[in-house]
């Protein structure tokens, strides 16, 4: 550590100019005037008692006189009397006294003594203030004054002025009066400081040689003398001076003797007597509200050599900010007393503030240096990269004796380090890369890899892992759980041949204890699924049900509904059914979907009872499912196959009256119309068709329905009237398709489905604006602009299909994009609109769950926590809900009960989630549960979990900023102001985003620090 003297405390030590209080320096006494007028005989008792100090019995004899008669005293006798009295209560410190000279100056205008009384009124402000009293002085005619009054009118002046920090004016008033007997001592002492506080320190030195330190002022001498030569690096004269203030108990008052204090331990402090200085440092600090920061430095770093970690920490935090090599150095010490208290991350992000100054190149050295340290101890800097640091370090410092150390925490910072993306960028610099640092690139894009998938970015993490497999060989162990995340990335991504080859390769490797192994089988069950291996997805979902492990009850329940889908395709009923049977005992409360599909096999099975026992049981435990339109058709059609056609069409009316917008419904309705054709009632079939028509017109049922009463009138003749009736539709089926718009339109589906591009279906767009394809055409433009993320584009052909075709069946996707494009753009009202239509119309179970998620995140964007726990609820409700939307809606779930009031609830969810700090809304858990704690005073909780969250390596950078800001907050809360600050500090330096929400919450916690 560098000595005091070199880094600057000396040149601080000069301690700003006092003047000391104004001293009883030789006068005629307060506002004293020279001789009491004897002319009026009845005043001489008055007058005796007051030249004999006896102020109140003078009083007494002053007021007997002026309450005689006006005619029994003489005006001047009056005078007089009215100025021993205002003199009288002058005298006694009377606050009566100023109103009495004022009453004096107005009665008697023309009195030889008006010039004595204004400096009385001057003298009584020069007691509080000496602005008002120089302008009061400046008022009185000094020549009328007596010689002794106008002495002392001058020492006044010129110590008002010296108050007042005008030395020239107060130097030539005062070398004025170095020619008086009585004011030479107190001006020659006065001259002394001025030239002192203009540190000017010989002629200083001269005067205060020649002062009367017997007395005030004079015997304050020692305190200037101790000041000038500690400016002088005089140590030994400073101390001398100072001991000798203290030593006799003149120090004046607290301020002085703090300052002595002061002078006395700094000064043995640079003569290397430690512990002789403390003592001295430690009663200046303590007596003092903002010590000087080289005391402070003394202070701390002795605390720090005495093992007194925490109080060295509380005591130099109050220097570090200081800009100088000494605020550099106590950034050091502690940084080294955090790492004595293995406090590690407030540690390395106090070395790495002292590495950041420039101060002192040593003490740099050594922060780098010790931050390394820290590092190796777990220690991390927020949004810091410490392999930029170590570059740095080398950059500065290549002959270090650290170097070769930290080189080798260069290579462990590439991992440990959480900023990636710097980190890889480092090694990509390396010309000449070691194995090792190879092994750590493999690891750093592997992390890279699995942070992009936990933040939906599938194609950036399929390109990094597949760079880290490329480096394989290094790192075997990484190499393998590589695979595992590729094949998941892949399968994410829907790219299932790709996700199967990985997920197999991670399988051959892998052992019965891995944890991942039968998550391995899991995905890959879902790979092969996509494939249409169904055997083999099978054999993948067997393995997950035959050894779960640890794997949670849920998901093991999916297994099972996937090996009943593997069997459902492969048409092996009783396998099928049994695997769904299983999956609804495991999970009976999101079981809609396996209730429903053994009633599925049960038609297949031609069981028709148990079809409708099935379905019966779903409509009861699942009334709000969203297999529910499905599962009425379903119903109906085993009504009418049991031959009971009043309960098939009473489920179909049901049907077409619960979910009329459906796809559903609208077959529903084909179907009644069906099954009154097949009765021969052909009138009310025709009805039927004719509702379907007129409701539906843009659906494909309603173009069955035309093509019926098409036959049915052709055959009674009545082509005229149906053709009217077809023409009083809007957008109703025509009888038929021009050749040429039937040709265009399908020579441009044959090239878009043939991967021959998509320009052919704009073209029949452009020339067939009206054609007979239109619905269609837009719906394979919607489809592709989504493919390619063009929103806007996919956007204007979705909205075309729900104004113009409201009942197609791509109106339910054009639906679910319009109302998420709208949400996007801050239109709440139109997206929610949309949501409440395509929840209306959803006939799968996809879209049913798009629009809860929707109508669940405008409640929660409104705060409504009746609404938001409804929506949150029904979302939760569905068994097909992906891993994704279950998080949201568990979140949501978690804010409507904090919205609500309801605290304890809201904490219980959001712990759950707060565990997974890679999920979006897992790191928001953690974010809002540490606040929460926090807003209940519950600071051990919000420390605990705000800790574990910035820990977590999440990769959702504004929350982690986010809940740095949240740990900071509780370590202020538990009274650790230091870390708490360099949290800020480092969040402030580091932090590459924008939001502004994030930096105002730094700057009004910091304030100007």
């Amino acid at each position: 550590m560098t000595a005091l003297a070199a880094i600057g405390i000396a040149a601080q030590s000069h301690a700003a100019a006092r003047v000391p209080d104004y001293a009883d320096a030789p006068r005629q006494g307060v506002g004293a005037c020279t001789t009491i007028p004897t002319t009026a005989a009845a005043l001489s008792r008055a007058r005796v008692l007051y030249e004999a100090g006896s102020y109140n019995a003078a009083l007494d004899e002053v007021r007997r006189t002026l309450e005689a008669a006006p005619t029994a005293i003489g005006t001047n006798v009056a005078e007089q009397a009215a100025w021993l009295e205002a003199m009288c209560l002058h005298r006694l410190g009377d606050s009566r006294a100023r109103d009495r000279f004022e009453q004096f100056l107005d009665a008697y205008p023309a009195s030889l003594m008006r010039q004595d009384v204004m400096m009385c009124i001057a003298d009584i402000e020069f007691e509080h203030n000496y602005a008002k009293a120089l302008e009061l002085y400046r008022r009185v005619d000094a020549s009328a004054l007596t010689s002794e009054r106008h002495d002392e009118y001058d020492y006044r002046t010129a110590y008002c002025y010296l108050k007042l920090g005008d030395y020239d004016s107060a130097q030539t008033l005062m070398m004025s009066l170095r020619d008086k007997p009585e004011y030479r001592d107190a001006a020659t002492f006065y001259l002394a400081y001025i030239a002192y506080a203009q540190r000017q320190y010989d002629t200083a030195l001269e005067f205060f040689g020649q002062a009367n330190t017997a007395e005030a002022p004079g015997d304050m001498t020692p305190y200037y003398l101790a000041q000038i030569y500690f400016v002088r690096e005089d140590y030994s004269r400073s101390l001398d001076e100072a001991r000798r203030i203290l030593g006799r108990g003149t120090a004046g008052t607290a301020e002085f003797t703090a300052e002595a204090n002061r002078i006395a331990g700094e000064s043995l402090y640079h003569l290397d007597r430690f512990d002789e200085a403390v003592p001295h440092i430690r009663a200046y600090v303590d007596a003092t509200i903002e010590p000087q920061p080289t005391s402070l430095y003394i202070l701390g770093v002795s605390e720090y050599n005495s093992g007194e970690y925490a109080n060295a920490v509380q005591t130099l935090r109050r220097v570090c900010d200081s800009p100088s090599a000494m605020g550099q150095n106590a950034y050091l010490y502690i940084g080294q007393a955090l790492l004595k208290q293995n406090d590690t991350d407030a540690a390395i992000m106090a070395f790495d503030r002292a590495a950041r100054m420039t101060f002192d190149n040593s003490a740099r050295e050594n922060a780098y240096y010790n931050y390394a340290v820290a590092l190796s101890r777990g220690g991390s800097v927020p949004f810091g990269s410490s392999v930029k640091t170590f570059e740095e370090y080398l950059e500065l410092f290549p002959e270090s004796t650290h170097s070769d150390i930290v080189r080798r925490y260069i290579i462990a910072g590439y991992v440990t380090d959480r900023n990636y993306d710097a980190a890889i960028a480092s090694i990509n610099r390396t010309s000449n890369p070691s194995a090792e640092v190879l092994a750590a690139k493999q690891q750093v894009l592997y992390a890279l890899g699995l942070r992009d998938l936990g933040a939906g970015r599938r194609g950036d993490a399929i390109a990094r892992l597949e760079q880290a497999l490329e480096l394989a060989r290094y790192d075997n162990k990484v190499a393998h759980e590589t695979l595992m995340a590729l094949g998941e990335a892949y399968l994410l991504d829907n790219q299932y041949t790709n996700a199967a080859e990985n997920l197999k390769a991670y399988l051959q490797e892998a052992s019965g204890k891995n944890a991942n192994t039968r998550l391995a089988y899991y995905d890959l069950g879902y790979a092969e699924l996509g494939l249409k291996h169904y055997g083999l997805a099978a054999n993948a979902f067997r393995n997950v049900i035959d050894s779960p492990g640890s794997m949670s009850k849920h998901i093991v329940a999916d297994a099972y509904t996937r090996l009943g889908d593997a069997h459902y395709y492969q048409k092996h009923w009783e396998q099928a059914r049994k695997a769904y049977a299983h999956a609804f005992d495991m999970a009976p409360r999101t079981g809609d979907y396996p209730l429903f599909q053994q009633a599925v096999i049960a038609s297949y099975t031609s069981d028709q009872a148990e079809r409708l026992r099935l379905l019966q049981l779903l409509r009861k435990d699942f009334p709000s499912s969203s297999l529910m339109p499905e599962a009425l058709l379903e119903t109906a059609e085993a009504y009418q196959l049991s031959g009971d056609d009043e309960n098939a069409e009473r489920t179909l009316n049901d049907l077409t009256s619960k979910y009329p917008a459906t796809q559903q419904g609208r077959q529903a309705l084909l179907y009644l119309a069906n099954i009154r054709a097949d009765a021969g009632q052909k009138d009310e079939a025709a009805t039927t068709y004719a509702r379907l028509i007129r409701e539906y017109p843009t659906s494909a049922e309603a173009r069955q329905a035309a093509e019926v009463l098409k036959r049915y009138a052709a055959e009674a003749g009545e082509m005229e009237r149906y053709e009217q009736f077809i023409a009083g539709i809007d957008n109703a089926p025509r009888l038929e398709a021009a050749e040429s718009d039937r040709l265009s339109f399908e020579a441009a589906e044959e090239q878009y489905l043939n991967g021959r591009g998509i320009a052919p279906m704009r073209r029949y767009l452009k020339n067939y604006p009206k054609g007979h394809n239109r619905h269609r055409a837009l719906a394979y433009l919607m489809d592709e602009a989504s493919e390619r993320q063009a929103t806007d584009e996919a956007y204007k052909y979705a909205s075309a299909i729900v104004k113009e075709y409201p009942d197609a069946e791509a109106a339910e996707d054009a639906l679910a994009i319009v109302a998420a494009y709208d949400y996007a753009q801050g239109r709440q009202g139109n997206a929610r609109d949309a949501w409440v239509k395509l929840s209306q119309r959803a006939s799968t179970p996809e879209n049913a769950n798009a629009a809860r998620m929707g109508l669940m995140r405008i409640a929660r964007d409104q705060g409504d926590a009746n609404a938001l726990r409804e929506a949150a609820q029904s979302v939760l409700s569905s068994s097909t809900l992906g891993a994704q939307d279950k998080t949201e809606a568990a979140f949501s779930m978690g804010l409507a009960e904090h919205l609500a009031d309801n605290d304890n609830d809201a904490r219980q969810i959001w712990s759950k989630l707060a565990k997974d700090a890679s999920d979006i809304y897992g790191a928001k858990a953690a974010v809002y549960l540490a606040q929460n704690y926090l807003d209940h005073q519950m600071n051990d909780e919000a420390l605990t979990t705000a800790e574990a969250f910035t820990a977590s390596g999440t990769p959702h950078q504004y929350w982690l900023a986010r809940g740095f800001i949240i740990l900071s907050d509780a370590m202020r809360a538990k009274g650790k102001v230091f870390e708490a600050d360099e949290y800020l500090r480092a969040v402030r330096s580091n932090y590459t985003g924008d939001e502004a929400d994030i930096f105002d919450a730094i700057d009004s916690r910091l304030g100007g620090k």
